[in-house]
């Protein structure tokens, strides 16, 4: 079975967990009302499940939309990251420095001196 989950789903589904409500969760990521009920019902339609119940003018998470949300809660904070991702990527501040050495490499200033131009 392959899910057509976008990005765009996960914040909207996040926002209405916080607010409560589409109304607010629309507010929250600066979309409409509709728009928020739209992603929501694709959502609802990809995973096969209800995320939410009525209750009023509110919206109550299902059991199995919480069991969602907290398995989610990592890839949407990772999603939240991206901007500073971006920006760390754009000044060359990420990398990755493996060594694997044995004897004189260790023993020498190479190493240092390698490290320091890391």
């Amino acid at each position: 079975m392959t899910l057509r989950i976008r990005l765009k789903h996960l914040p909207a589904f996040r926002a209405i967990m916080n607010a409560g409500s589409i109304t607010a969760a629309a507010r929250m990521v600066n979309l409409s009302q509709p728009a928020i009920s739209r992603l929501l019902a694709v959502l609802e339609e990809e995973l096969g499940f209800k995320l939410f119940y009525r209750r009023g003018r509110r919206l109550v998470a299902t059991v199995e939309g919480q069991s969602f949300f907290r398995r989610i809660e990592g890839t949407l904070s990772g999603i939240d990251d991206i901007p500073s991702i971006a920006a760390d990527v754009r000044v060359n501040s990420y990398g990755r420095l493996r060594i694997c050495s044995i004897g004189p490499l260790l023993l020498g200033d190479y190493l240092p001196k390698a490290t320091a131009r890391f």
